[in-house]
């Protein structure tokens, strides 16, 4: 089997548009530069995987632009709620890309609260809580509820000895399951 992996960012558009130079003789030079990097075979793997890895996030930035990637859904405008939106669009178009099997990453960070707790803890939760509930509901309008699970997974927690009045590394916490 064939591991495929991109790596995407909400916001961060990777078309051609940061290549409209003037004259267009520069645009085109900028152009063909990219298009080198990207497929100069250096002999070193790592090298050859990262180029594929830009490939494939090239390709899919300009799938995702199309209107066959729209959720009706709404999400939260938070970092959280904008990268599980690009979740479920890379998810709608899964017949385009060919992955029948998809595993996503997405971050929310902050929970290293140590001292403030109180606001902050309650604030990330809510966040967390926000955007699941979206993600949630677009599987649903994908009709794919029941084929996709979300967890949660976190080194924050309770460690054994006090931290004062907040989290920090440790063991004792708890996470979510939603599916």
């Amino acid at each position: 089997s064939v591991i495929q992996s991109a790596s995407l960012w909400p916001g961060f558009n990777l078309d051609a548009s940061g290549m409209s130079l003037w004259p267009q003789a520069a645009a085109d030079a900028r152009k063909s530069g990219y298009q080198q990097i990207l497929q100069f075979n250096s002999g070193l793997e790592l090298i050859q995987v990262a180029n594929h890895v830009r490939q494939d996030a090239v390709a899919l930035n300009a799938m995702m632009s199309g209107a066959s990637a729209v959720i009706n859904t709404p999400f939260p405008g938070t970092g959280l709620g904008q990268q599980l939106q690009q979740v479920a669009q890379l998810i709608k178009l899964r017949a385009s890309t060919g992955m029948s099997r998809q595993v996503f990453f997405c971050s929310l960070g902050g929970f290293d609260t140590h001292g403030s707790q109180s606001w902050q803890h309650g604030d990330l939760l809510r966040q967390l809580s926000e955007a699941l509930a979206a993600f949630y509901t677009a599987t649903g309008e994908l009709g794919v509820a029941d084929k996709v699970t979300s967890f949660t997974l976190s080194d924050f927690g309770r460690t054994l000895q006090p931290s004062g009045t907040g989290t920090d590394h440790g063991w004792g916490s708890h996470h979510l399951v939603l599916g």
